[in-house]
C-alpha cells in the first residue's frame, strides 16, 4: 500500500498521523498510521535500553 500526499508536503521533522477505512474480508475496517522522524524513533529505541550500532 503507498501513501500518498494529498495537500502539503508533510513536516519531515514532525510527527504526523493519517487515518483511512479499508474492507478486510467484507468488513469495513478503520487503519491509522504515525509516522515519526528517524531521530525520534532512535532516541525512543536508545531511551529504552537498546544499543543502536548501525542504521542503512
Amino acid at each position: 500500500m503507498a501513501y500518498t500526499i494529498q495537500g502539503p508536503r508533510p513536516d519531515h521533522l514532525a510527527t504526523t498521523g493519517y487515518s483511512f477505512d479499508r474492507t478486510l474480508g467484507g468488513r469495513t475496517v478503520p487503519m491509522g498510521f504515525r509516522r515519526k522522524p528517524l531521530h525520534a524513533v532512535t532516541d525512543a529505541f536508545a531511551n529504552a535500553g537498546f544499543r543502536l550500532s548501525v542504521i542503512r
